[in-house]
């Protein structure tokens, strides 16, 4: 899921690196699979889309995990399973946006139309399972969303961090998400919660300070807009500002919808239900 209105801008101040080794060694992080088989298909796209070839990139999974083990840390997958059906819109326009970058592709030949048109197959999901499986390497095919899994393997502890690339996650009561994670260099960006305080600088990090972070952060990414309310509910061409603005005027309580419509409010609540009470 993608946060719209600048969210990665706002909780910038909350993000710091950190030496993989050394802060992580005898963790255990749980890894969003989808966003790390991204990575590894934008380096090979035209093996992977035009030569059908998948394990390359099933390799370079097992490699990141024993790269991981040398540094200490337990790396646990998650892949997405079904899609949810508060995403069924969503899907569609990705699944239009990618056949629409496989003609552009295969009318002018420029890469980064092919990169555009990449989406993951189950085939691609096997061939990394088995790599998985020969080196013993922990793994959960999410009956769902792999995304809202991870959150809740993070709050009841299981894992001590989650490691992707969307800030959807804080959104979702994870305390530690793990951006730019390479075991190879042995870096990371650390984004932890426990760093809002009073001393925090920026408006939206004041609001999560006030209100907490989860409540805070679903209150603005529904209002902005996300996977499941596109535009958001302030509307298309409202951005971040407008949404500080109402959260600091109304606070994330229910006062927070008071003239939304009907069909607004609807939207968000089906935001807020995908947020805390999606299936795992």
């Amino acid at each position: 899921m993608t946060v719209g209105g600048g969210f990665g801008t706002e909780y910038k101040e909350l993000a710091k690196g950190v030496v993989i080794a050394h802060q992580y060694r005898g963790l255990k992080l749980g890894v969003d699979a989808s966003a790390w088989i991204h990575r590894f298909m934008y380096r090979h796209s035209s093996a992977y889309l035009v030569d059908g070839e998948v394990w390359q990139i099933a390799t370079m999974y097992q490699r990141e995990v024993q790269r991981s083990r040398k540094c200490g840390v337990q790396i646990f997958y998650v892949f997405d399973g079904c899609s949810s059906r508060n995403k069924a819109e969503e899907d569609a326009r990705r699944t239009a946006a990618r056949r629409h970058a496989m003609e552009q592709f295969e009318a002018t030949g420029h890469k980064e139309w092919l990169q555009k048109a990449l989406g993951i197959s189950w085939k691609l999901k096997r061939a990394i399972i088995d790599k998985l499986c020969e080196i013993d390497a922990p793994y959960l095919v999410a009956p769902y969303e792999a995304d809202p899994h991870l959150a809740f393997l993070s709050r009841i502890g299981d894992i001590h961090g989650v490691v992707g690339s969307d800030g959807d996650f804080l959104c979702m009561g994870v305390e530690r998400l793990i951006t730019n994670y390479s075991a190879h260099k042995g870096t990371a960006t650390e984004v932890f919660l426990q760093r809002i305080t009073d001393r925090c600088t920026g408006p939206l990090m004041q609001l999560a300070h006030e209100h907490g972070a989860a409540p805070t952060f679903q209150a603005f990414s529904n209002l902005v807009g996300n996977d499941y309310i596109q535009h958001g509910a302030l509307g298309k061409g409202k951005g971040g500002k407008a949404a500080i603005r109402l959260i600091s005027e109304r606070g994330v309580g229910a006062e927070l919808l008071a003239d939304f419509t009907d069909e607004t409010r609807i939207q968000y609540e089906r935001g807020m239900a995908a947020y805390n009470h999606s299936l795992v």
